[in-house]
């Protein structure tokens, strides 16, 4: 083989030049579209197509809806006339604008009673049975509960016991990673819980409801409550991109405490307890990207995050430290490793293409670069670019490593460099079905983190052709979901702190 191909043969098969123009490179074999054109538009048109309920700025709806929720979060069971996503989406909508405790001081604008938009949720249940005789079907009835029930309060499990355990896969729904491996290599980050701590946690916030009854106008620790609920609410959301054993960790981290001490209230954070296990299967169960409630969720909190409004700038953070830093840039993984490592090493994108721009990565940067003149346009920034495929993943879909192996074996070594971890982003997909393209690009790798952590600029004659890269682009490029997550850790200062898993 010589490498050549001969130009008759290529007429034979009915090769034309004008193919390049014409038909596309790589072929589509997604069941889902390939779409173009995202925008804060689009976002904002996704979040209208649901609608809430007018009943969650009624204090007594929001009391009945906290304490199906902290019922779920205590043993997983969620009454027969609600789903799942009835008791989270329910929760996590009850964002209040800061510095107010009063019911109807949402963030979100009062619904249109003559809206006939579909609802986002049911906060009433779905009837169950036939209606008896003496009961009319349109009657509405007082279902409300009163008391949070603990009757099968499940306790909670320490990472502890968590850790010696030994899970595969089909075990638990979405379950990527072997639980108590993460926690044993996060077990510094992990807070100590103990048996007992979550029914203590649940006990604690009965006492703040039994204070503040139906009757009543809802009490300020009551308030704080709901905004507590409403942030445990907003993390189980993760699950959009993160896996049960994920979820697990990222409930069990000292930092997630303190992010609740800082944002809702010491009190709170000092009685905290993590989910009990049977919560965290039946959210991962539950919870994904596809479902048409969850996509129209996650379109809302962003566009509203996106307003950056002074009467949010707290709900913000809520909405930052659980959720949104925690699911952004998924699917766009090339963008989020170019983007961390500009972060990182306090450099230039434009610096970081001029060090590793050469023919096997050319596609690559022709594809960032249309991205960077679309949608980074200085002064115009589309602030909800990292959540578009959580919220519709037919957009962008070309930006996974998957497609950009190359460049990415070259980031690996900076992005070790940056998350002091070297075992982390060999073990995604792309890194595994392209592991002789990452052996090959090892030390060009190393080559190009060290140039990026000079302070000065890189000499001219470091041109990009310079570099010790020979191997060809592979084809196989396999379309398998970028695995690489990353967490980020909010303190009172709002400074961020990037861990690949």
């Amino acid at each position: 083989m010589t490498g050549r191909v001969n130009p008759d043969l290529l007429r034979q098969i009915g090769y034309e030049e004008s193919l390049e123009a014409t038909v596309v490179e790589i072929p589509q074999t997604s069941t889902h579209p390939f779409k173009d054109g995202w925008s804060p538009q689009v976002c904002t048109s996704i979040a209208l197509r649901m609608r809430f309920p007018e009943k969650i700025w009624d204090s007594s709806t929001q009391r009945a809806m906290t304490i199906r929720f902290l019922t779920f979060y205590a043993s997983g069971n969620v009454e027969d006339t609600f789903e799942v996503t009835d008791i989270i989406l329910g929760m996590a909508s009850l964002c209040f604008q800061d510095n107010v405790y009063q019911s109807n001081g949402l963030i979100w604008k009062p619904q249109d009673p003559n809206d006939n938009t579909p609802l986002l949720f049911d906060v009433d249940g779905r009837p169950s049975v036939v209606p008896s005789a003496n009961q009319s079907s349109d009657s509405e009835t007082d279902t409300a509960p009163q008391i949070i029930n603990v009757s099968d309060i499940q306790d909670l499990q320490t990472h502890a016991q968590i850790a010696p355990l030994t899970l595969e896969p089909p075990k638990l729904p979405r379950l990527e990673e072997n639980v108590g491996e993460l926690l044993k290599k996060n077990l510094d980050l992990l807070y100590n819980y103990k048996a007992g701590d979550l029914k203590a946690f649940i006990e604690f916030c009965q006492k703040i409801l039994i204070a503040s009854p139906a009757s009543n106008a809802p009490t300020r620790e009551a308030i704080n409550l709901m905004r507590l609920c409403n942030m445990l609410a907003l993390t189980m959301l993760r699950a959009v991109t993160k896996t049960g054993a994920q979820l697990t960790a990222g409930f069990l981290k000292r930092q997630f405490r303190t992010n609740i001490s800082n944002l809702i209230g010491g009190k709170f954070g000092q009685h905290f307890a993590p989910p009990c296990g049977r919560c965290i299967e039946n959210v991962c169960m539950s919870i994904n990207k596809s479902h048409q409630n969850i996509s129209c969720f996650m379109a809302k909190i962003v566009s509203k995050w996106a307003e950056e409004t002074p009467e949010t700038t707290q709900m913000r953070a809520v909405l930052e430290a659980s959720v949104l830093t925690h699911t952004s840039w998924n699917g766009l993984g090339i963008l989020d490793m170019l983007f961390v490592i500009c972060d990182f090493y306090a450099t230039s994108w434009l610096r970081v293409m001029r060090l590793s721009a050469i023919s096997s990565t050319s596609a690559s940067w022709k594809t960032i670069i249309e991205f960077m003149k679309v949608y980074q346009r200085k002064g115009e920034q589309d602030r909800t670019i990292p959540w578009a495929r959580v919220i519709d993943d037919s957009y962008f879909k070309r930006f996974s490593p998957m497609y950009h192996y190359v460049l990415a074996s070259l980031f690996i070594a900076s992005i070790e460099g940056a998350q002091n971890d070297s075992a982390g982003v060999e073990d995604a997909v792309w890194a595994i079905n392209h592991r002789s393209t990452v052996v090959a690009y090892r030390e060009a790798s190393k080559w190009l983190r060290d140039q990026l952590s000079h302070c000065a600029a890189p000499k001219e004659a470091a041109t990009p052709d310079a570099l010790p890269l020979h191997l060809q682009a592979q084809s196989n490029c396999r379309r398998r979901q970028y695995r690489c997550r990353h967490t980020v850790i909010y303190n009172s200062h709002t400074q961020i702190l990037i861990s690949f898993y």
